[in-house]
């Protein structure tokens, strides 16, 4: 893995894909290292339509999940679906499925918590 990630130039595209391994094997701390990169290098090169920038920004907002941050990762998935939408292309890269995943995690979470607090009062 080392010397694939030495041959890897930070303005690579193919980071991407070594994000994305990182993340299948569950390291979600190297994925969102190197997503992060990699986002920040198509935020100056991209548009923001572009078909690769959503799909980063999409597998970061899995890192930013994986890793417990979910506020931003549904602001991420917010955005990219906006997008998507604004510009007529449909769910290209899965961000609507996920964020509506991950909305409805967080219900379930908050009525958890909610059951909790109310044995509390009890």
């Amino acid at each position: 893995m080392k010397t694939y990630e030495r041959l890897l130039d930070e303005e690579h595209p193919e980071e991407y894909n070594l994000a994305s391994f990182y993340y299948r094997a569950d390291d979600f701390d190297q994925s969102l290292s190197i997503i992060k990169r990699v986002v920040n290098i198509e935020k100056r090169t991209l548009k923001q339509e572009h078909p690769h920038r959503l799909q980063s920004e999409n597998l970061l907002a899995l890192c930013y999940w994986a890793a417990g941050d979910r506020d931003a990762a549904i602001s991420i998935l917010e955005d990219v679906v906006e997008v998507q939408k604004r510009v007529g292309r449909g769910d290209t890269t899965g961000a609507e499925e996920d964020l509506a995943r991950f909305i409805t995690k967080e219900l379930e979470l908050e009525r958890e918590l909610e059951k909790v607090e109310f044995k509390d009062q009890k």
